[in-house]
């Protein structure tokens, strides 16, 4: 894990515990793939990212098509610390986008 000196870092991980340090109101971008393709996905399925701080607080996040099976979410907290996120796809089924 990267430590920032000069910021005030939040770390997020993600379920399978990888862990990315940013610095607080900064805005990351996490990418997923979807494991299927749908012929119009914007109107198909829909993702969301749920992020959660260490008093467990949630907040979730609508993700976007980014073209291809490529779904993207950004996400930016006024607090450091650390988050755990989980994505969450209406079809379940799709393993790349519903962990």
């Amino acid at each position: 894990m990267k430590y920032f000196p000069f910021f005030l870092c939040l770390v997020l991980t993600d379920l399978n515990a990888q862990q990315a340090a940013i610095a607080q109101n900064q805005v990351v971008e996490l990418q997923f793939e979807s494991t299927k393709s749908y012929d119009n996905p914007f109107q198909q399925i829909a993702l969301k990212v749920t992020f959660e701080n260490e008093a467990g607080e949630t907040l979730e996040v609508p993700a976007f098509w980014a073209g291809d099976n490529i779904w993207k979410v950004r996400f930016s907290s006024p607090e450091a610390g650390h988050y755990r996120y989980r994505s969450s796809c209406s079809d379940r089924k799709n393993k790349g986008l519903h962990k």
